[in-house]
């Protein structure tokens, strides 16, 4: 006679290829994980003798058949992890007075827990977490005497928790994250067999009994956790003397940090945080933390959010050598960070932040070699960053923003390739950015902002690729944004506002396809806002205010919602009302759809003569030429055709009041390509034309210096007047090379005026 049925590691998908019910002498189904994904068939009712079922761990769906409750042979169901829905059977119990296992978590179930739960006497173990049943639990479920383990948790049961009797052999009661109200009920804390009480996340409120501890002899764990219990903690809860985890977070429980607590030896797990307890006032320090050097195991302390009103005390380099965590920001601890702390040798994470800590921070982490993070951020420190930070190989985050730390950052934190994130915010650190730091190629954060860093943007930025958060903004960081920023594809917050950068935002900007927060606020920034931008459809904050841009702001993609408030004060911006700037003017029509490159043929000569133009270099005349240029490039690369001007010369720049040039003598065009009628005029010729010498470039000079005569000029006066403009003839000759590709673009030709005015 079969009596196991052994399904495990088959190839079978649906129950129904088992054939039930030609196996009714079967007293045991194990599937074992067959992923099964088919509903119970009807014939299950042939198993007259199965005492124990196990179909956990596949896809079964559908409901539960009713007639599995008429197996009255059954001693364990075990249903879970499935995908089960419909409603438990009410009377379920009313054939099975056999049953000892029952196990429906992690399915789809809905309605009520059924009452008839009282008939199945034989009860041990009952879990029904990670549905969605709804209503009270049954008063019935007390009078399961043989109960031991009961696992609501993850549902949505209201009311209270029945007071009155329970089951004096109960071990485990979890009933985390549901909505139960009112009092936890004194007898529970009378249960003296119980090992596990986890009531988590619910809104229980009342006070802890005073003799909580007195009668749980066996309790190990208790989490009342996210509740609204307030009250004090009893000394006695001491009295439960295997007590290894205790978490009474976010709650409302108030007085002091019992002494008592040092009692419990086996204590692992401490965490009262986000509570309004305090420290014995008698005392300047957290005396209880003495108390708990009494605690050889513990590895966790938890008291953040408490108003414990003190500073710590030497003896914490005396708490168990295998404390893992300390976590106690927000606790108004003052005074220094008692040496002794690195005796703590397991410790990976200190986190003291939010609190009025003073002394050196380069004696606080002397000695720690495994700690994986450093959260001392917002309190009074001060002195520098030590080389012994470098010390910590596995460090993963540093946060210590908002203190008053001074000097520069160490070279060695680019060795510290663990690192994923450095807070360093509004401190005086000063000097220039470690270029080690660019190799931290694993970084995900990097804030830098509000110090006194000096320094040329680096190229080396673009090593970050990993980063999503970078700022380094309100520094005194000079230099241009390079091309190579680009790069930074995985970046999300790029800010480098209040800082002396210069140049032009270049188009890759445009490629940093995840960017959501830019700010380049308050710079000096000039020319265009790249057209590329409009593909960054992530993007939902700008600020380019406080610059000098020009051109035409976009208003496709992302910048449909953008306000005027994030291009304000810049002096040559234009676009549609809604950004409050004067609206773009051109008379230039807009039918060609060429690309740029079959335009860019024609405007050699347009480069050429607008760039000899600043011969004189007065810095009157260079930034007439560069309002020259940065007309052209508008027209080149920011509008939305490109239009080539082919009669650029000194006459068609008017200048206004305020000397700011403006660029004129549009005429038409044909209907295969954008470009002024009149190709040049005479004497403005194209480089082409012309042989590659010197000579030919003092000729051009010639023209340029406003004369109608080809005559050799002034050797004296002009070889002066070229040496001092060196710069500006070796842009011009790159303008003027006669391979076309050779040539450099507009964009680059203003982007190199601008450097030389600065």
């Amino acid at each position: 006679m079969l009596k196991r049925l052994y399904l495990g590691f088959t190839n079978l998908t649906v129950i129904q290829d088992v054939k039930l019910g030609e196996r009714n002498n079967v007293v045991k189904i194990d599937n074992l994980s067959c992923n099964f994904a088919s509903e119970i068939p009807e014939e299950i009712n042939n198993l007259h003798i199965l005492e124990y079922l196990y179909l956990h761990d596949n896809q079964i769906m559908g409901s539960i058949p009713t007639n599995i409750f008429n197996i009255s042979s059954l001693r364990v169901i075990s249903l879970k992890v499935n995908k089960l829905n419909g409603t438990i059977l009410e009377n379920m119990c009313h054939r099975l007075p056999n049953i000892e296992g029952l196990y429906l978590y992690g399915n789809l179930l809905h309605g009520q827990m059924p009452t008839g739960l009282l008939e199945c006497l034989a009860l041990q173990e009952f879990t029904l977490e990670e549905n969605e049943l709804t209503g009270t639990i049954p008063r019935a479920i007390g009078n399961l005497t043989f109960l031991t383990r009961i696992y609501l948790g993850h549902n949505k049961f209201t009311g209270t928790i029945s007071q009155g009797r329970q089951s004096s052999k109960l071990e485990d009661f979890s009933l985390i994250v549901n909505s139960i109200t009112g009092p936890i009920p004194v007898e529970i804390f009378n249960i003296s067999t119980l090992v596990i009480l986890s009531l988590v996340g619910n809104h229980l409120s009342g006070n802890l009994p005073s003799s909580m501890g007195s009668r749980l002899p066996n309790l190990e764990t208790v989490y009342l956790s996210l509740n609204d219990l307030d009250g004090v903690i009893a000394p006695s809860i001491s009295n439960a003397s295997k007590l290894a985890y205790l978490n009474l977070s976010n709650d409302k429980f108030s007085g002091l940090i019992s002494m008592s607590l040092g009692g419990l030896k086996h204590l692992k797990k401490l965490d009262f945080r986000v509570n309004n307890l305090t420290s014995e006032p008698s005392s300047s320090e957290l005396s209880f933390i003495t108390s708990l050097t009494n605690c050889k195991n513990v590895t966790r302390l938890g008291m953040i959010d408490n108003p414990l009103n003190g500073s710590l005390p030497l003896s914490i380099g005396n708490l168990s050598a295998s404390l893992e965590r300390i976590y106690a920001y927000n606790c108004e601890i003052r005074g220094n960070i008692p040496q002794g702390l690195e005796n703590l040798s397991s410790l990976v994470i200190l986190a003291l932040s939010k609190n009025r800590l003073t002394g050196y921070f380069a004696t606080t982490i002397e000695g720690f070699q495994d700690l994986q993070g450093i959260s001392l951020n917002e309190n009074l420190l001060t002195g520098i960053v030590s080389e012994d930070i470098c010390a910590s190989k596995s460090l993963y985050n540093l946060y210590l923003h908002k203190n008053q730390i001074s000097g520069s950052l160490p070279s060695c934190t680019g060795n510290m390739t663990s690192l994923r994130y450095l807070s360093i915010v509004e401190n005086s650190l000063n000097s220039s950015i470690p270029t080690s730091v660019w190799n931290l190629d694993n970084l995900l954060a990097l804030n830098l902002s509000s110090n006194f860093f000096s320094d040329i943007l680096s190229k080396e930025i673009q090593n970050l690729k990993a980063a999503t958060y970078i700022s380094l903004s309100a520094n005194h960081i000079s230099g241009h944004i390079l091309s190579s920023i680009g790069d930074l594809q995985m970046l999300l917050t790029l800010s480098l506002a209040e800082n002396k950068l210069q140049g032009s935002t270049p188009d890759s900007m445009g490629d940093i396809s995840n960017l959501v927060f830019l700010d380049l606020s308050n710079n000096n920034l000039l020319g265009l806002i790249p057209k590329s931008m409009v593909a960054l459809q992530f993007l939902s904050y700008i600020n380019l205010s406080l610059n000098n841009l020009r051109g035409e702001i976009p208003f496709d993609g992302p910048f449909k919602n953008f306000t005027s408030q994030a291009f304000m004060s810049n002096g040559g911006l234009c676009g549609i009302t809604r950004f409050l700037v004067p609206p773009c003017s051109t008379s230039i029509d807009h039918k060609s759809t060429r690309k740029k490159t079959s335009h860019v043929i024609l405007i050699t000569l347009g480069i050429g003569a607008a760039l000899m133009a600043i011969t004189f270099v007065r810095i009157q005349r260079l930034n007439i030429m560069i309002d020259v240029a940065c007309a052209i490039d508008y027209l080149h690369n920011g509008y939305l055709t490109p239009v080539i001007h082919c009669d650029l010369k000194p006459s068609n720049a008017l200048l206004d009041a305020e000397m700011v040039a403006h660029v004129t003598d549009f005429m038409d065009k044909d209907d295969s390509i954008i470009y002024t009628r009149t190709l040049a005029t005479f004497g403005y010729i194209a480089p082409e034309d012309v042989i590659d010498s010197l000579k030919t470039m003092d000729y051009y000079c010639r023209i340029w210096f406003g004369r109608t005569s080809i005559n050799k000029p002034n050797e004296e006066n002009f070889t002066g007047k070229l040496e001092r403009v060196s710069l500006v003839m070796e842009l011009a000759l790159h303008c003027t090379a006669k391979s076309l590709k050779e040539r450099i673009g507009m964009k680059d030709a203003l982007a190199a005026l601008e450097k030389i005015k600065v």
